[in-house]
């Protein structure tokens, strides 16, 4: 894996891991180099939840940054899926992954509206909007500070 750049993809909820960055993904130089990984929600940080090279495993977003070389302004927590049990990613208007993500030159999202909706890409391949009038995302300016970004 030479040169790929993972950005604003959130993978969360899965059995094993959130990441596995082996085969040349973790910049080896022997199987891979210049892979980024910024904007991403891999979830909590948990015992284990990426891997890093074959049988090497990261457990907080800070050892990721490190491993990865720089800050990859991840977004920690449940990314608040408006109903995942029924297969609905949309983002549910409290979603951390809100205005988190990057611009990577993308002018719809997966089912078409437009990105940025708001003034910074959201993370995952929906963008939150709201259909109709003007929705406050935060209740309290505070709320706005209570998801870290790495």
């Amino acid at each position: 894996m030479i040169g790929n750049i993972i950005t604003n993809n959130i993978s969360f909820g899965n059995t094993t891991r959130e990441l596995s960055a082996t085969l040349g993904g973790e910049n080896s130089d022997t199987t891979g180099s210049g892979n980024i990984y910024t904007y991403n929600n891999f979830g909590e940080a948990a015992a284990n939840f990426i891997e890093w090279q074959a049988g090497t495993y990261i457990s907080t977003y800070a050892i990721f940054d490190d491993s990865v070389g720089g800050a990859t302004n991840s977004v920690a927590g449940d990314p608040l899926f408006t109903d995942a049990a029924n297969n609905d990613f949309t983002l549910d208007d409290s979603s951390p992954a809100i205005d988190a993500g990057t611009d990577v030159s993308l002018v719809l999202d997966y089912a078409g509206n437009t990105v940025p909706f708001n003034v910074l890409p959201d993370i995952g391949a929906y963008e939150y909007s709201v259909s109709a009038g003007y929705q406050k995302r935060y209740k309290r300016f505070s709320d706005f500070w209570r998801y870290k970004r790495y």
